[in-house]
């Protein structure tokens, strides 16, 4: 296992307990799918950032944001271009305390 991926796991582990369809319907107000917990905003704005999926339209993106293995394709985009990626994981990069944001 590559540092990324050591890293991927320990966030899903942290947000989502490795399930891979869970659900937080109140989120900070909104609702975030996924193992990796991402809301629809946020996914949809990182695989444009990322020119992922180009092939796919709207409607497939949004059944893409729930996904487990998209949603890992785009946090390893972020590890490896993003000055502070796990900022966006604040919680769970506070408990695992040895990530800063």
């Amino acid at each position: 296992m590559n540092a990324h991926q050591e890293v991927v796991r320990e966030v899903m582990m942290g947000e989502s307990g490795g399930k891979e369809d869970a659900k937080n319907p109140n989120d900070g107000g909104s609702l975030s799918l996924g193992c990796l917990q991402f809301k629809e905003k946020t996914f949809l704005e990182k695989v444009k950032k990322f020119e992922l999926f180009s092939q796919a339209d709207e409607a497939d993106l949004k059944n893409l944001w729930a996904d487990c293995w998209a949603q890992k394709l785009v946090m390893s985009y972020m590890l490896e271009t993003e000055d502070k990626p796990l900022c966006h994981w604040q919680n769970t990069s506070k408990s695992l305390r040895k990530y800063k944001c």
